[in-house]
């Protein structure tokens, strides 16, 4: 499920790899409107609705595909770790630029 949700994730944000630790917001520039995109093809590889909010609930490829997978996710993010994780795709972007 990791895998199908990764190789998703890097066909809509144009990414060549996409790691399970990934933020699909902060770390790979995703937006809503990609997020509609994600969930669209995601519910057609898995055969059921993927809604909306599940990706902004759980934006890493692990933490969406336990959660599609019906397990609990745990260990949530620190304030910290969120604001390390966005000053440092914050830094690719300028890189990019």
């Amino acid at each position: 499920l990791e895998r199908i949700v990764a190789q998703v994730w890097a066909v809509v944000l144009g990414h060549e790899t996409v790691g399970v630790r990934d933020h699909f917001f902060d770390e790979l520039g995703g937006t809503s409107l990609l997020v509609a995109k994600v969930t669209s093809e995601l519910g057609d590889r898995l055969g059921r609705h993927v809604p909306v909010t599940d990706l902004f609930e759980h934006p890493t490829v692990a933490a969406l595909a336990r959660h599609l997978a019906g397990h609990p996710v745990t260990g949530g993010t620190r304030p910290e770790d969120h604001a390390a994780r966005r000053r440092a795709a914050l830094a690719r972007q300028r890189k990019r630029s």
